[in-house]
């Protein structure tokens, strides 16, 4: 075999592949614009939570949940104790499904 590559020759090659893989994933194309709210939802008082009745995305279960928000931002999920599937019950992903909002 008069081809045969040597084990240093692979490994330079391998990292300087691998360094510039890395270096070209580092862009950031995606510009996000966050824009504050003007208009304030429907019914907004200052101080008052609303409750809103949705269902939950984040498994295939879909239970029906009750979104606490203040402010129009949601600050807690509970189960809706009125869905016939979960009868007031949540998963610790539907639980945790406010702090993806948030947080992705």
């Amino acid at each position: 075999m008069p081809n045969k590559i040597k084990r240093r020759d692979f490994f330079k090659i391998a990292a300087t592949s691998g360094a510039a893989v890395a270096v070209a994933s580092c862009t950031n194309d995606r510009v996000e614009k966050i824009l504050p709210s003007l208009l304030p939802p429907d019914n907004y008082q200052t101080g008052v939570a609303l409750h809103f009745a949705s269902v939950c995305q984040e498994c295939s279960s879909q239970c029906g949940i009750v979104v606490k928000t203040r402010e129009g931002r949601a600050i807690k999920i509970e189960g809706n104790p009125h869905h016939p599937l979960n009868q007031g019950k949540l998963c610790a992903i539907g639980q945790s499904a406010l702090q993806g909002l948030y947080n992705p």
